[in-house]
């Protein structure tokens, strides 16, 4: 499946290519069908350099990963690693936020035009999902994603994606709920880790959880790039305790 992973507007924590900031997850693992987790990871490094994520992230899926805020360089999308805490709905951008280019939007009426032409078709809900993510239009990402997962409801990069869709909504419970569940589907997907990590501390400010979560993966992925600004974002926010 070709997916990324998003993250990124919180207030700014899911391949095919996510366009301008979807290399959703940054978190890497490739998704099972294409890029996707590049596109989501550039989401995030932009969410990260305008103070903002699948954050969530994947280097070769579009799974989003979460970003804490600001020393982050990349979009992780499975999310977006290093974006800053959301405190509702990502309906404002954070000033400085890039403005949609018109090729995303293109790309999400070529998606819409393929996902009607191909009801019911896994891999053309996935590309909406990603397109609309791409443009935020984050509520018409989670329902592509939703459809998607009902054809194939073991895919750990959709629901990462789909967590981080959620968590740009300000759900934040459901999508720790998407990004664990990620995680029992798939054990050594980290993007939805990452994520998790993001939206305990960012979002939740669930500090001893977020600890627990980022103790974990570092035990399990100690070679991850993002670990190191991951953990110095961590380190911001209980600093500021």
């Amino acid at each position: 499946m070709s997916h990324d992973d998003h993250l990124p507007p919180p207030p700014q924590e899911r391949p095919a290519s996510r366009g301008e900031g979807r290399k959703k997850r940054e978190a890497g693992n490739a998704a099972s069908t294409g890029p996707r987790w590049g596109d989501r990871i550039l989401f995030a490094a932009l969410g990260a350099l305008v103070g903002f994520a699948g954050a969530w992230v994947s280097l070769e899926g579009r799974h989003t990963v979460a970003t804490p805020a600001p020393a982050m360089g990349a979009d992780p999308n499975a999310g977006v690693p290093g974006a800053p805490p959301m405190n509702g709905p990502a309906a404002a951008m954070p000033a400085g936020m890039p403005a949609v280019e018109p090729a995303a939007r293109q790309r999400l009426q070529d998606a819409l035009a393929v996902a009607a032409a191909k009801p019911g078709d896994y891999d053309a809900l996935v590309q909406l999902g990603n397109a609309a993510y791409d443009v935020r239009e984050f509520a018409q990402a989670a329902d592509a994603y939703e459809r998607a997962l009902k054809l194939h409801p073991d895919d750990a990069n959709v629901m990462t994606d789909l967590g981080t869709a959620y968590r740009n909504e300000g759900q934040f419970d459901k999508a720790l709920e998407l990004f664990r569940k990620a995680r029992a589907s798939d054990p050594k997907h980290w993007q939805s880790l990452y994520n998790e990590v993001i939206v305990l501390a960012m979002d939740k400010h669930d500090h001893e959880g977020a600890d627990a979560a980022l103790a974990r993966l570092k035990k399990e992925h100690p070679g991850l790039p993002a670990l190191a600004g991951l953990e110095q974002q961590i380190g911001a926010v209980h600093a500021e305790k």
